[in-house]
Formats: structure tokens, C-alpha cells, sequence
């Protein structure tokens, strides 16, 4: 069971590097007002979308034939809910290049300045998504001391209510 997860794994990772790739042709195309690049982007959509495809039908026969216990089922759903992701991901790498095609040209060059942020923020992002992704199987932190973290005290002397002079304890 553990080689079919790694095999899911890997090919998520592959989407994935996909979907980036898919990302940084839309926003360069984007920038570079170029046509030609912007069709290649609309055309290696259906890869994504085979990748997309081709993994359901992985996932469910991985659940169909090896009935996960719990702790392996959450990695099949998470793989889902990623697979998903990157699908959209691909969709919206296409809605930026299908307005170079269709669009009669190129914008302001203010309004380049923000996709090129946008698209850097973007690429950045799911860069290290796709890298937290891939490294679900790290070693297990290490043990800590019993009682609430440090950072967990922060937070909930953060969040602890205010009382206002005045006013009544509830």
C-alpha cells in the first residue's frame, strides 16, 4: 500500500510541476504580449487536465482495492483536494492566456508592473506549496516537553477577552 501512496505522491508532485510551469508561461506570455506562447499555454492545459483525469481514477481504485485505514485515507483525500487545486490552477494559467489571444493588445504599462507582481506572488506561493506537498513524508517532529507550546501561551493571551471598565462579567 505504501508503494501505491509514494506512486500518488509523485504523480501529484508531477501535476503539480505542471501547473507552475503552466503559471509562469501564462504571466510571461502575459507580460511579453506574445500570442504563440499563450497558445502553448492553452494547449498544455489538457495535460493538466489529463493529470487530473488519470488520478481520480488512481484514487479511487486505490480506495476500492486497499480500503485505507484512517491515517491513509487522509493522505488519499489530501492528494484529492490537491489534485483539485492544481486543476483550477491550470484553469486560471489558461484565462490569463486566453486574453492575450483574444484581447486586441497588450495593457498599460501600471497595469503590467501589478501582473508581474501578482504573477511573482503567485508563482511563489504555489512554489512553496508544491515543496510543503512534497515533503509530507519528513521525519516526525521531535517530542516536546508536556504543557502548551510557547507560541500556543502567546495566542491565547492574545485572544483572551478584554474587560472594559464598567461593564458587567459575563
Amino acid at each position: 500500500f505504501d508503494g501505491a501512496l509514494g506512486a500518488l505522491h509523485l504523480h501529484v508532485v508531477a501535476m503539480g510541476s505542471l501547473a507552475l510551469d503552466q503559471v509562469r508561461a501564462a504571466v510571461r506570455s502575459y507580460m511579453d504580449w506574445d500570442r504563440d506562447a499563450a497558445r502553448t499555454v492553452v494547449e498544455r492545459e489538457r495535460a493538466i487536465n489529463a493529470y487530473d483525469h488519470a488520478l481520480d481514477a488512481q484514487q479511487i481504485e486505490l480506495l476500492a482495492r486497499r480500503q485505507p485505514v484512517a491515517s491513509d485515507l487522509r493522505f488519499v483525500i489530501a492528494f484529492a483536494k490537491a489534485v483539485a487545486e492544481l486543476e483550477r490552477v491550470g484553469d486560471e494559467a489558461k484565462k490569463i492566456a486566453r486574453i492575450v489571444i483574444n484581447d486586441p493588445g497588450p495593457p498599460a504599462a501600471p497595469a503590467l508592473s501589478d501582473v508581474a507582481d501578482m504573477g511573482a506572488n503567485a508563482t511563489a506561493l504555489l512554489r512553496r506549496a508544491l515543496s510543503a506537498f512534497d515533503e509530507l513524508d519528513a521525519p516526525a517532529p521531535t517530542a516536546r516537553t508536556a504543557g502548551p507550546s510557547p507560541r500556543r501561551t502567546a495566542h491565547r493571551a492574545r485572544c483572551q477577552p478584554r474587560r472594559f471598565p464598567g461593564r458587567p462579567k459575563h
